[in-house]
């Protein structure tokens, strides 16, 4: 009787919010360079399965070299997650909000120009949106640009699908991280959704682009991954706009940017009763395993790297369980014995951002079974190395092993694995020729940059070099004369140069090390001391300009010049 009253308090709820109207909730355009200037164009669009029916979308290109429009093929659809299996959506004849997914995508050849720009736009936005006037009169509008005059580029992609159900009597995260391919310093911002060419959305006075929840309900939103967090009873109970965008920089030069819009419908939850998970460990051979560590970590991306709930045992049939867990968003990971297999997260990845969720609005037991993902053998000749600096981890990971993973770029299979030692340094052997990415797992930091190393002919393929900060882990640049690094024979790092918000700055000292910033009259602004072999300094409150930075260990002293921009 409990469980058939909440449920029926939601679809009540939700009835009250929406109604028949404009379908589309959510969308973003991204590209990827191809070669020989051209490139495919990927838009993702995101359907309320109780609006009305998805059109063929167009796209729109224009730049000072030439402008166009597209009509791409559809690539993919499905139903995204509702995370509450006791509810029938939308999508399958039910009242419960639901979703569907299109992709849509086609290759265009786009020359040399510095101010390309990709738009969609469809008229009308639904009414339901509390957080912005006049939604039902204004169009859903989004657009990506792109700056290849001097260099190609390709976008950042987004790593997870948005979540558009998000629960209001229980804290929540919503994931807006980026993979860029090229390795470019990445900037988030939330924006104003667009209502028209040129036309930002207008709020209320209790709302705003940086506040879309409203003023003074704590919503947290990290720059440096996209993350948005919100805690318990936030807000008020509906459905809010909201759009990130992300902008990325190489050299300091702004080459490109997207923006992800999304209408997030907050729900009342029963999160009043505890949650429970159980679930299978099996092999490659589907075989239950046995006196297998099962942790279970709090998905709460704000706090960096997150934390660890609790942990249990499988038993001699390969299963495990928790029990009376707070209605919270988790993350299950298995650590087997056999080094036949990895660290393997719920379904069977063995990164933990590629993981599925484990949520719900209204079970009260949810199964998470974890098939182990086995390990890699490579059979070549090339080696690829470098090091993973920050956190302490140069000594030990707050969450085990630091497991490095190379990825082959074109398929996406796993080629190799490693694990750093005690002095931070990895290597990857026996790698075939080929082209590939750079993946390392710390549950919870996101990879916010990577390398792509290409082997070829074997041998050594050195400096691919990292840094794990509490916003998440950044590919240091290798050393070219174009690289917006500074990196003196003393093995002092600083990152990015020119800069804005943050400084990493990575060492080999082993011993306790001193900053201190000082502007172009001589005035110090910041002064700071950190014992690992690097550290992140908060400098968004620095004034733009120019400024010097003296780092001291031991008695030495190095002065560097570093531009706020």
């Amino acid at each position: 009787m409990k469980t058939f009253t909440k449920l029926f308090f939601i679809l009540a709820l939700f009835a009250s919010l929406t109604g028949k109207a404009s379908h589309l909730m959510s969308g973003e355009i991204s590209y990827e360079h191809l070669g020989n200037g051209n490139y495919k164009i990927i838009l993702t669009l995101f359907r309320d399965c109780d609006g009305i029916a998805m059109n063929q979308p167009q796209l729109n290109i224009s730049s000072a070299c030439s402008t166009f429009a597209i009509t791409p093929s559809l690539l993919s659809t499905g139903l995204s997650s509702i995370y509450c299996n006791a509810i029938v959506s939308s999508c399958n004849g039910g009242s419960f909000p639901g979703y569907e997914y299109f992709v849509y995508a086609d290759t265009v050849n786009l020359p040399p120009c510095s101010d390309w720009k990709i738009r969609y736009n469809e008229c009308c936005r639904n009414a339901a949106p509390i957080n912005v006037y006049s939604p039902s009169s204004s169009e859903f509008r989004i657009e990506s640009t792109l700056d290849n005059a001097s260099a190609e580029n390709n976008s950042p992609v987004f790593s997870y699908q948005p979540l558009m159900l998000v629960p209001f009597n229980s804290p929540v995260c919503i994931n807006n991280t980026t993979y860029d391919y090229d390795g470019d310093s990445i900037v988030y911002s939330l924006v104003a959704p667009a209502f028209g060419l040129n036309i930002p959305a207008t709020y209320p006075s209790a709302y705003s682009a940086t506040d879309p929840f409203g003023i003074g309900t704590a919503m947290s939103f990290n720059s440096q991954s996209g993350n948005i967090c919100k805690p318990a009873s936030s807000g008020l109970l509906g459905s809010y706009l909201i759009a990130i965008k992300v902008e990325e920089f190489r050299n300091g030069v702004l080459i490109g940017s997207i923006i992800r819009d999304i209408q997030i419908v907050q729900l009342a939850t029963g999160s009043g009763s505890p949650l429970s998970i159980d679930g299978v460990v099996t092999d490659a051979q589907n075989n239950p395993v046995a006196g297998i560590a099962v942790e279970l970590y709090e998905y709460s991306i704000a706090q960096g790297v997150m934390p660890l709930s609790a942990t249990a045992t499988t038993n001699a049939a390969g299963e495990y369980y928790f029990g009376s867990m707070p209605r919270r968003q988790y993350v299950a990971r298995a650590t087997p014995i056999d080094t036949t297999y990895l660290p393997t997260y719920h379904q069977s990845t063995y990164f933990w951002n590629t993981s599925q969720l484990i949520f719900s609005f209204c079970d009260t037991l949810l199964t998470a079974d974890i098939n182990l993902a086995t390990t890699a053998n490579p059979l070549g000749t090339g080696i690829v190395a470098g090091y993973m600096n920050g956190l302490n981890i140069r000594t030990v990971d707050v969450v085990g092993p630091v497991h490095i993973f190379l990825i082959d770029k074109n398929t996406g299979n796993l080629t190799a694995q490693t694990t750093i030692d005690a002095n931070g340094y990895y290597q990857f052997n026996n790698v075939p020729d080929g082209q590939y990415r750079i993946t390392a797992d710390i549950t919870g930091l996101n990879m916010l940059s990577t390398h792509y190393p290409i082997v070829s002919g074997g041998g050594l393929n050195g400096n691919f070099d990292f840094i794990a900060t509490p916003n998440g882990i950044y590919a240091l640049p290798l050393l070219t004369t174009n690289s917006n690094l500074l990196e003196q024979s003393n093995g002092i790092v600083i990152y990015p140069n020119p800069g804005n918000d943050f400084i990493i700055i990575s060492t080999n000292f082993k011993s306790k090390t001193k900053v201190i910033i000082y502007d172009i009259v001589g005035a110090m602004v910041q002064n700071q001391t950190f014992n690992d072999n690097a550290t992140t300094l908060d400098v968004n409150s620095l004034a733009k300009g120019s400024y010097f930075i003296l780092i001291q260990n031991n008695g030495a002293s190095n002065t560097y010049k570093w531009i706020k921009e």
